[in-house]
């Protein structure tokens, strides 16, 4: 990556596809195919450590992250987050209302890692009336065009309360572009990454 500093950065480690780090046998009936992809623990932590020392390269000091995770995955993502740098400032759960995949108490949350670059001239959000709670429901699964896809009303918030009209924010694992459309819709100039072809014509679309 260049040498731009950004103000903001929001990312989705979830799964399924990389850089989605499980195990797992997709059947993406969208793009009607089926992609398999296996994740030892050693290449989960190596690529988070890169991935995340990138990240804090990139962010301007004080300002924040935001990381999409499911529990899983959240304490190898909240120990490799701290280890490159980040000062871990909370944990946001997503409420999607509605209950998702599982049988023994199935799904219905998702966490939010919340955390700043360095300790000092850190920035606010800009809502003192925010709380650690998103209650937004997920988007049916007959809707969607991405395994992950996060619906635009629980990514606003999070771009409106951690950076200004003209500032820079990125998304490393930009999927189906709801960052971007976020961005867009509020006057912040955008940078996204995504290595899946469909997903990437997706996201310019929006």
């Amino acid at each position: 990556m260049s040498d731009i500093k950004f103000s903001l950065l929001l990312n989705d480690v979830h799964m399924i596809i990389p850089p989605y780090l499980y195990s797992y046998l997709a059947v993406l009936t969208v793009v009607s195919h089926i992609r398999h992809w296996t994740f030892s623990v050693a290449r989960k932590q190596k690529f988070s450590i890169m991935w995340l020392k990138e990240a804090y390269r990139v962010l301007k000091p004080g300002r924040h992250i935001y990381v999409f995770i499911d529990w899983r995955m959240y304490s190898l993502i909240f120990h490799l987050m701290k280890h490159v740098g980040f000062q871990i400032r909370n944990c946001i759960v997503w409420d999607k209302v509605n209950m998702g995949m599982g049988w023994q108490y199935r799904y219905r949350h998702e966490f939010i890692i919340f955390a700043v670059k360095g300790k000092s001239k850190v920035r606010r959000i800009g809502s003192r009336a925010a709380t650690d709670i998103l209650r937004v429901p997920r988007i049916s699964g007959n809707k969607t065009i991405h395994p992950t896809e996060k619906p635009t009303d629980v990514i606003k918030p999070l771009v409106l309360n951690s950076s200004l009209e003209g500032e820079h924010i990125v998304d490393f694992f930009c999927g189906s572009g709801p960052v971007k459309e976020v961005a867009d819709e509020t006057g912040r100039l955008f940078t996204g990454f995504e290595i899946d072809p469909e997903h990437y014509s997706n996201a310019i679309k929006r």
